[in-house]
């Protein structure tokens, strides 16, 4: 079982160190989940074959199985790969398998279990078909896990196939079915199907809007004096006049500055 923890804390950290920056990749999100657990249809399964659980419809219907609520926590890895944790919460009776074990201490000789709250953590990665730019997008999962019912630990492996479908603003909603195989000696095969409604940790940011600097003030003269402050916009001339040309009161030819009787 500590191999199991142990595990679990790695995958946890190499989710988290390992992200490339990348416009495609899922930034950090919190999700939502509801699932429901079926052991009936996993037992059969093992006591008989898939195909014949199929042919004889023996599959637990979704209204028999056992409700749960979750969370669960993305982030994307590369384009294609997502790294995932999920916690499920659920009041059951966990159907251990007959064992002395479980016999004293945790239920009847039979294995049966008194209904009590039961809760699960695995973390792991899903698998992608396609980038989060497309809308819809297939995935198989594979993650490792532990569950506890009273004072029992199991571990369990979910492998499974899911389907991603885009939302908005970095939503998405999950549909996953799992088949949480047995990895400890307390541990019941079973199913866990779900769907889940995802919402990134922080909102994309907006890109401040940047205006175009305002056009230069109007000189038709370009003379170096703005329209606005010039006497003579359309005739070049100095600034210590206004923008006006040197004067030349007399008209003689000589401007005033040169002139030595101006008038």
């Amino acid at each position: 079982m500590k191999k199991i923890l142990f595990s679990l804390v790695i995958l946890a950290f190499a989710g988290n160190i390992s992200a490339q920056t990348d416009a495609n990749v899922k930034k950090p999100s919190i999700a939502l989940k509801v699932s429901a657990f079926d052991f009936t249809t996993a037992r059969a399964i093992q006591v008989n074959t898939l195909g014949a659980v199929l042919n004889n419809k023996s599959w637990e219907k979704l209204s028999n199985s056992t409700k749960s609520i979750g969370v669960q926590y993305f982030k994307g890895v590369t384009p294609k790969i997502d790294f995932m944790v999920n916690l499920d919460f659920a009041s059951l009776s966990y159907p251990f398998y007959v064992s002395s074990l479980i016999r004293n201490t945790r239920g009847t000789a039979s294995g049966a279990t008194t209904e009590d709250f039961y809760v699960a953590a695995d973390a792991g990665l899903n698998f992608k078909m396609l980038s989060d730019d497309h809308k819809v997008v297939p995935y198989l999962s594979a993650s490792i896990g532990v569950g506890k019912f009273r004072s029992s630990y199991m571990a369990y492996a979910p492998v499974g196939a899911g389907i991603q479908i885009k939302a908005n603003h970095g939503s998405f909603i999950n549909i996953l079915s799992t088949f949480r195989a047995e990895m400890s000696s307390l541990t019941k095969t079973h199913f866990n199907h779900g769907v889940s409604y995802s919402m990134p940790l922080k909102l994309k940011e907006k890109k401040p809007v940047v205006l175009p600097p305002p056009p230069p003030p109007a000189d038709t003269d370009n003379d170096g004096v703005i329209d606005a402050n010039d006497k003579c916009p359309t005739v070049a001339g100095l600034a210590k006049y206004a923008g006006c040309p040197i004067p030349d009161t007399d008209k003689d030819g000589v401007n005033d500055e040169q002139d030595k009787c101006p008038t």
